[in-house]
């Protein structure tokens, strides 16, 4: 956008174009804010300025496939992966204190990554 402003003559005609062009889901951010085109520079159709409301059910389906495409294409590069649940009298260090503890119990099922762990010292909830 800053290039876009820093390259236009006129930044308000930059501004107009950046706002009036069409989105993955096939609408522009100002018509969904206003339920119609703009008019721009640009010539266009008078059956096309005039209002209409769009789908709004394809926009969200549109706009989850693509958020849940992005996650899977981050998961991949970084190679994300589910952890494996801990079983209770398993061994495992505790990071902030520097001491190795043994599982004793998953408290609820509402906190699935939750641990309690008793260490030499004491019992703490720690997340895997």
């Amino acid at each position: 956008m800053k290039n876009l402003l820093e390259k236009a003559d006129d930044p308000y005609l930059a501004i107009l174009a950046y706002r009036s062009t069409p989105l993955r889901n096939g609408y522009s951010s100002a018509e969904l804010l206003m339920n119609r085109r703009l008019r721009s520079n640009i010539p266009i159709i008078r059956d096309l300025l005039k209002p209409c409301v769009p789908d709004l059910t394809m926009v969200k389906k549109v706009e989850k496939q693509g958020k849940n495409r992005m996650k899977e294409d981050h998961d991949r590069r970084h190679k994300a992966r589910d952890l494996p649940c801990l079983d209770p009298g398993a061994r495992v260090l505790v990071p902030d204190q520097m001491v190795y503890g043994k599982v004793i119990a998953q408290p609820a099922s509402t906190t699935p990554r939750s641990y309690m762990i008793e260490t030499p010292t004491n019992t703490i909830r720690r997340n895997s």
